[in-house]
């Protein structure tokens, strides 16, 4: 819990509401990867939906992976629409280790665009 005081006479408790945890129902892979402009690469889930991007990267150690989520396309058919995001970043900075790793991150997408040097699996 945490207490926010809005004045000297009065505070106000925030609480989270109780939840069931959240699990994994399904996985999917993505149906389509696109590479509309050189080192942006794009991967078409099929589906808006809310979940956990999944990538198993095997890059030099310091090679760094912009992960951004979005839900379509713009009419140029290249560039995952962002508008809708407003202020939020809604961006992963990926710092490889050099040896296999997964990344997770949590959002509302259908499209993943990955920024990186080649094709992460």
């Amino acid at each position: 819990m945490v207490e926010c005081g809005r004045s000297q006479t009065r505070s106000e408790i925030l609480q989270a509401a109780p939840q069931p945890p959240v699990r994994v129902i399904e996985t999917i892979q993505s149906l389509s990867v696109s590479e509309p402009v050189p080192g942006s690469f794009v991967f078409d889930l099929g589906q808006n939906m809310v979940g956990v991007v999944q990538l198993t990267v095997t890059e030099p150690e310091g090679t760094e992976l912009t992960i951004r989520q979005g839900e379509m396309l713009i009419p140029d058919k290249k560039t995952v629409y962002v508008e809708n995001l407003r202020s939020a970043r809604a961006t992963d900075i990926y710092i490889c280790k050099g040896v296999p790793a997964k990344h997770g991150h949590l959002g509302s997408l259908s499209r993943v665009p990955v920024c990186a040097d080649r094709r992460p699996d």
